[in-house]
C-alpha cells in the first residue's frame, strides 16, 4: 500500500457516512486535537460557510457536536449562539457541544 492509500481509503469512508454519523466521528477526534500554546487555545473546528450570490460575503457557524439527544438526519439544521464564548454555532441535534469551549449549547 502506498503512503497515499491509507489516506484515501480513510477519506471514501468518511464521505460514505451520513452527516449525523460523520459529525460524531469527528467531533471524537477534533476536539482532541487542542494545539494551543500556554496561555491560549486553538481548536480544530468543522465549519458552515454559506456564500449568497444576493448577499455580499460569507456567514459562517462554527459546527457543534451533537449531545445526548438523536441527531437529525435532515443535516445542519439547528442553529444558535454559545452562551459561554459568543460564537454562532449549528447542528444536527437541539443540544451540542461548542467546539472551541465545550459548553452545552441550546439550539433551535
Amino acid at each position: 500500500m502506498t503512503d497515499d492509500a491509507v489516506p484515501e481509503r480513510l477519506a471514501a469512508e468518511l464521505r460514505a457516512l451520513p452527516m449525523p454519523v460523520l459529525l460524531d466521528v469527528l467531533g471524537r477526534v477534533l476536539p482532541e486535537r487542542d494545539e494551543g500554546f500556554p496561555g491560549s487555545r486553538t481548536a480544530l473546528v468543522l465549519a458552515a460557510v454559506t456564500a449568497n450570490a444576493e448577499v455580499p460575503g460569507l456567514t459562517m457557524e462554527v459546527v457543534a457536536w451533537p449531545g445526548d439527544d438523536p441527531a437529525s438526519e435532515e443535516g445542519l439544521t439547528r442553529i444558535g449562539s454559545c452562551r459561554r464564548c459568543g460564537f454562532e454555532v449549528t447542528s444536527t441535534a437541539k443540544h451540542a457541544f461548542c467546539p472551541m469551549c465545550r459548553s452545552a449549547c441550546y439550539l433551535t
